[in-house]
């Protein structure tokens, strides 16, 4: 769900070092930080809303929405 720098900051896992500079970093740029929560809400939207998420299921199925969606 991240990209780095783009919707979000990742840290090496199993480091405190790491998450602590991540988090230092979105304290200090207000702007670079709204950028990448906007960025991010815009991504989750895209890949992971209700309609796209309708589509992949009914290509992983193969099958048309039926009466039990239409109602």
């Amino acid at each position: 769900l991240v990209i780095d720098g783009h919707t979000g900051l990742l840290a090496e896992p199993a480091d405190p070092e790491s998450l602590a500079k991540k988090i230092q970093a979105l304290l200090h740029a207000p702007v670079g930080r709204e950028r990448m929560a906007e960025a991010g809400r815009e991504h989750v939207a895209a890949e992971f809303g209700r309609a796209i998420n309708t589509q992949r299921l009914v290509r992983c199925f193969g099958v048309e929405a039926g009466p039990i969606f239409n109602s």
